[in-house]
């Protein structure tokens, strides 16, 4: 007998397929792994009180009775264990959907400047309460000025934000930041003017296509890490409930707080490499060359 009785109604199924009449014997023993895990306990005592020997086939509907009960326990303890996993697997399904939804509107969007500027913002604002709270007893102006260089590749002494009144620092750094933004634009597209392989390549406006290349990028390699840390963190759970924890609730809150820092960490991440992008130009004894190899291999292949 197979632990699922599904298993065993098929197998009366195909012996019977032609049409033939008989009937299915199924043959078992208490070694076997359904009744030593479920029922083999209850098959002993049925054995001593019937008084029978270990040789002597057993055969009655008690019997029959007590396989069944112990495929009903395996049934249910598989259920069990699938329909918890269902419940893990929505946690993270629902991780999948908002990454994805986000993908797909980085795909269709021609213009993603709009994002960039918001995200900027924002983290901008990020690090300046951090360093700036009115809950600090010391202004940190130093690690402002190196979380901000960091960020976008600009210095700015903390002496000379030492200058700037504590409410005006924000919109100061972030015209600064904005300000080489704007710089960082107008220089590819002038280097996609000047260069024919450039503008062949990322259009007459390479900002556009490099934000959405880099910032798909960044999104598929944080997902891998974040699907990485959610089997991690699952592994472990199961012990939150000798801490009197639900194990499902605090893979969800926990969870959740890896997908925000996942989320903050692909923001952050693409502002500091549109700030570094460089694209660089061939030059043009270079091209000729490569032109001239192209053409000494051709040759050779005629």
């Amino acid at each position: 007998r197979h632990e699922s009785r599904r298993i065993d109604n098929q197998l009366r199924g195909r012996a019977g397929r032609q049409g033939d009449p008989g009937s299915s014997r199924f043959y078992l023993s208490l070694e076997d792994e359904i009744l030593r895990l479920f029922g083999g306990n209850s098959i002993k005592r049925i054995m001593s009180m019937l008084k029978m020997d270990e040789d002597t086939p057993l055969e009655h509907p008690m019997l029959t009775r007590a396989i069944e009960n112990a495929q009903k326990k395996v049934e249910a303890y598989h259920f069990e264990i699938r329909k918890n996993l269902l419940e893990y697997d929505n946690v993270l399904n629902k991780h999948r959907e908002v990454i994805y939804k986000e993908r797909r509107k980085i795909l269709e969007k021609a213009n993603l400047r709009d994002e960039f500027l918001e995200f900027l913002e924002k983290m901008v604002t990020d690090i300046v309460e951090v360093h700036l709270s009115k809950s600090l007893e010391e202004l940190d102006y130093e690690g402002l000025s190196k979380s901000f260089a960091e960020l976008t590749g600009i210095l700015i002494k903390p002496d000379d934000l030492k200058k700037i009144s504590r409410d005006d620092v924000l919109n100061v750094l972030l015209d600064i930041a904005k300000k080489r933004y704007e710089q960082k634009e107008e220089e590819l597209r002038r280097l996609s003017k000047e260069n024919e392989s450039i503008r062949k390549q990322f259009g007459e406006d390479p900002m556009r296509e490099i934000e959405r290349y880099l910032l798909l990028r960044i999104i598929d390699s944080k997902w891998k890490d974040h699907l990485y840390a959610m089997d991690h963190l699952k592994e472990g759970i199961g012990l939150r409930a000798y801490g009197q924890q639900d194990p499902l609730i605090a893979y969800q809150i926990e969870g959740f707080e890896l997908f925000q820092s996942m989320l903050n960490s692909i923001r952050e991440d693409w502002i500091r490499f549109i700030f570094r992008v460089e694209l660089r130009s061939e030059p043009k004894e270079n091209r000729a060359q490569r032109r001239a190899r192209k053409r000494k291999k051709s040759k050779r292949r005629v």
